[in-house]
């Protein structure tokens, strides 16, 4: 499954990745992992060093067990 994911006021990267790991049911990744696969998605998040701003759309990729 792929969303865009909206940040919100207080949102940091490791804040998100924790909310998205628990929908991924299809499969066991830790939250490293997923940071990393957040990134890979969303390269302009290396040039900010992973600062989000209220309004900063993301692209999140996870696995859903069917």
């Amino acid at each position: 499954v792929e969303e865009v994911y909206t940040v919100q006021k207080g949102d940091t990267l490791w804040s998100i990745s924790e909310e998205f790991l628990h929908k991924n049911t299809g499969g066991r990744r830790y939250i490293l992992e997923f940071m990393s696969g957040i990134r890979e998605l969303n390269p302009w998040l290396t040039e900010t060093h992973d600062q989000l701003q209220p309004g900063d759309e993301l692209r999140i990729n996870y696995w859903r067990k069917q």
